[in-house]
C-alpha cells in the first residue's frame, strides 16, 4: 500500500513539474533614486546609477570605483534561466 501511495505521489510530481508554465504579467520595476545624486557617472541611465550605487554600497567601495561595462536586456526562454 505504501509503495502505491509513493508511486502515485511521484507520478503527480512528475506530471505537475512537466506542465507548461502559464505566462504572467512581468513585475513592475520601481527605482527609487535619492534627490541630487549625480555622482554615479555621466551618461548613465537611472537604472545603471542605482545598480552602481547599490554595488558600491554592498562592496564598501566609493561610487567612483564602480563603472558600467555593459547593459543588455535578456529574455530567457524558460524558467531555468537558459540552463
Amino acid at each position: 500500500m505504501e509503495k502505491l501511495l509513493l508511486g502515485f505521489a511521484v507520478l503527480i510530481l512528475i506530471v505537475t513539474a512537466c506542465a507548461p508554465l502559464t505566462p504572467t504579467e512581468p513585475p513592475a520595476l520601481i527605482i527609487e533614486q535619492p534627490e541630487g545624486d549625480s555622482s554615479a557617472g555621466d551618461g548613465l541611465s537611472a537604472l545603471e546609477k542605482t545598480v552602481a550605487r547599490q554595488l558600491a554600497e554592498n562592496l564598501g567601495l566609493d561610487i567612483d570605483d564602480v563603472s558600467v561595462v555593459k547593459n543588455e536586456v535578456v529574455e530567457f526562454s524558460d524558467g531555468c534561466l537558459g540552463v
